[in-house]
């Protein structure tokens, strides 16, 4: 059976994997004054960057209802199976705008194949899940079912471990309260951030930048399960040289498989800041509570 992906701008996959593999991806918007972009089409992660830096602030907000309703009807007459790992529901409302779509365009064609998964992910945390999927798609004759358990198996385990240069725009974005989110630009405090159940969590504190990167290691170590299979991923928002230290001591010290490294898109970008850059991986003890399915 033929499976056509689709995402959504949060999952910040690599524009190569992307069209390798043809996957359908649904901007989400990002909004400075009174203008009003697309992420990743009107507005590049590179340019909101640069602006954020010059002083310029962004707001961000989910795929509308029409975006997707146009593109599912198009399946739905083509009559293909459609799956779509979404963004977590507890950072965006993009979900809610495609269970709307997808009721909508049911109407006209009740047989319509679209699977909608509320991932609790962000970031490469869908973006990897997604890929892993499809490389074992590769391997093996996978069915619809096997595709959705193995999304929701990724996702349930996904570790997302990061820090930001500064926590200010996740506070003015109202993604991190200042007193949880420990703010500690003071002393070059700097935090360690978790996605936990979906949500943006602060985990630790470290003081210095070379003591968050080498922290991050030991965690990916003490969390991450058969890392010498895995494949992870690092993201980075405009700071590809921290980046590339982190992909290459984790690359040393774990022996994975490989690494996927890709630039943190626009909206994420827009609450995160320049200068954010984490990792990705699997954890077989971790567990997000509930995943579900549409």
């Amino acid at each position: 059976m033929k499976i056509q992906f689709v995402l959504d701008s949060g999952a910040d996959l690599p524009d190569a994997i992307i069209e390798k593999y043809n996957l359908d991806i649904f901007p989400l918007y990002i909004y400075n004054d009174e203008n009003k972009y697309k992420d990743g089409i009107d507005l590049t992660s590179k340019d909101l960057y640069k602006n954020m830096r010059a002083g310029s602030v962004y707001k961000t907000s989910q795929v509308i209802t029409n975006d997707f309703l146009e593109s599912f009807k198009e399946y739905a007459r083509r009559g293909e199976t459609v799956i779509y790992p979404a963004f977590s529901s507890e950072l965006s409302g993009t979900l809610q705008s495609a269970l709307l779509a997808k009721k909508k365009v049911k109407e006209d064609y009740p047989e319509f194949d679209l699977t909608i998964i509320d991932t609790k992910s962000a970031s490469m945390g869908i973006g990897l899940a997604l890929y892993n999927v499809i490389k074992e798609c590769e391997n093996e004759d996978l069915n619809k079912e096997d595709i959705i358990e193995r999304i929701v198996y990724y996702t349930s385990h996904m570790e997302h471990i990061f820090t930001v240069e500064n926590l200010d725009y996740l506070v003015k974005g109202g993604r991190l309260n200042r007193v949880s989110g420990f703010v500690g630009e003071i002393l070059n405090i700097k935090p360690i951030l978790e996605v936990n159940n979906g949500e943006l969590k602060p985990l630790e504190r470290k003081k210095g930048s070379k003591k968050v990167r080498r922290r991050i290691e030991e965690i990916v170590e003490e969390r991450g399960t058969n890392l010498s299979k895995q494949s992870l991923a690092v993201a980075h928002a405009d700071c590809i040289n921290k980046a590339e230290i982190l992909e290459k001591n984790i690359m040393k010290k774990t022996n994975c498989r490989s690494i996927i490294t890709s630039e943190i898109g626009a909206v994420i970008g827009a609450h995160t800041g320049p200068g954010t850059y984490g990792i990705m991986f699997i954890n077989e003890n971790k567990k997000v509570n509930e995943i579900k399915i549409y």
